[in-house]
């Protein structure tokens, strides 16, 4: 069974190339560019892992990350944030999610935290 991974980013050209590498590493991929109805979306997909884009410490992501964690539905789901922030990747915690890949990312480095996720 292929693990499924939401991807929230809303930047469309950042969403494709991952979505495209995703899915060549043989992950079953659902890629947003919003957060409306994010509880929803994540329980009709079942995600292993979701991904969110997060540019600021104070951004609606960050909120739509805690509303992520804080859901009996999605809070044992693992969150790996984007962020070209130092500030969030060096205090994810902060943030709520369980790691953090730096933008620009080394493709790499994101697959090998999936799978750090996907095996926890």
């Amino acid at each position: 069974m292929k693990k499924r991974i939401l991807l929230i980013e809303k930047d469309t050209g950042i969403k494709e190339i991952i979505s495209e590498i995703l899915v060549m590493e043989g992950f079953r991929v659902s890629a947003v560019s919003s957060t409306d109805n994010i509880i929803r979306k994540i329980s009709e997909f079942k995600p292993h892992v979701i991904l969110i884009d997060i540019i600021w410490p104070q951004s609606e992501e960050v909120e739509v990350c805690k509303k992520i964690k804080a859901s009996n539905l999605s809070k044992d789901i693992p969150v790996i944030v984007l962020s070209t922030s130092l500030y969030i990747t060096e205090n994810i915690r902060t943030v709520c999610a369980d790691d953090a890949i730096d933008k620009p990312f080394d493709i790499d480095a994101l697959l090998n935290a999936i799978r750090r996720q996907v095996a926890a």
